[in-house]
């Protein structure tokens, strides 16, 4: 009788072993899920941020960003494909090489990042002066707040003016400013009565005109030489004369617009 019982507890113990390995296992895998889940949200996050930084030229805050987020996810390869276009913008070819790599060992990118990973590869081994680095100093700058007030909010490109004024793309607050000799705002221009839509880029033609595109926009907006809306170029879409996200413009000798 004793034996019996002894053998229904072993069993019993081993069961209730078992059963709690098995719930540990399934909770393992279940904080390893939450985890991940976390992780790729502030990757995320942090990836946005970055993709941000980068259409505003921020560069150095773009590659910030992307090291950040590739902290909660090692190894993904967009990010590392991110990274690299940063680190290249910030003229450290190298290290842009480097995170291509990465990425290509993960069977990312194809035929368009080996080629792009030759072609900057082969230009720093055949053409030696573009490692020459050319320094700058800062001789001024101009605060986007006066006290609590906002001036404007994310510059992004700028047109420099024979007389010294410059003109400023402000995405963020979706004008253009005139700034004098000084760095005092003297115009403002916000477009038509629908005002601008995330101003990417502004170039002088060579009819003297002004051209702004409009990344949220879909199109171009064509100013005179003093910021006075003419007409909109282009709309949403991928026909002829259409447009999606416009950035960054030019204009060749023979008037054309890239």
């Amino acid at each position: 009788m004793k034996k019996i019982v002894i053998c229904l507890t072993a069993a019993v113990f081993a069961a209730g072993i078992a059963g709690a390995q098995t719930n540990l296992v399934d909770t393992m895998k279940k904080e390893n899920a939450t985890t991940r889940s976390a992780n790729s949200g502030f990757a995320e996050e942090e990836f946005r941020r970055g993709v941000q930084s980068y259409y505003r030229g921020s560069y150095n805050e773009a590659i910030q960003e992307f090291e950040k987020a590739l902290s909660y996810l090692p190894g993904e390869s967009t990010i590392l494909d991110w990274l690299g276009k940063s680190y290249y913008k910030a003229g450290i070819e190298g290290s842009a090489l480097q995170q291509w790599q990465f990425a290509a060992e993960n069977g990312y990118g194809g035929i368009l990042l080996q080629n792009r990973m030759e072609i900057v590869g082969e230009r720093r081994i055949t053409q030696p002066e573009y490692d020459y680095t050319q320094h700058y100093t800062e001789s001024g700058s101009f605060p986007n707040v006066n006290g609590k007030a906002l001036i404007y909010s994310q510059p992004i490109s700028s047109l420099a003016n024979r007389d010294g004024t410059i003109w400023v793309a402000a995405y963020g607050s979706n004008e253009i400013l005139h700034y004098d000799v000084n760095g005092v705002v003297i115009k403002r221009v916000r477009g038509p009565l629908n005002g601008f839509d995330r101003p990417m880029d502004i170039i002088r033609l060579q009819s003297g005109n002004l051209l702004v595109s409009e990344f949220a926009g879909d199109r171009l907006a064509l100013l005179d030489e003093d910021g006075d809306f003419i007409k909109y170029y282009g709309s949403k879409g991928r026909g002829e004369g259409q447009m999606i996200g416009p950035q960054y413009l030019a204009e060749d000798s023979y008037g054309n617009i890239y």
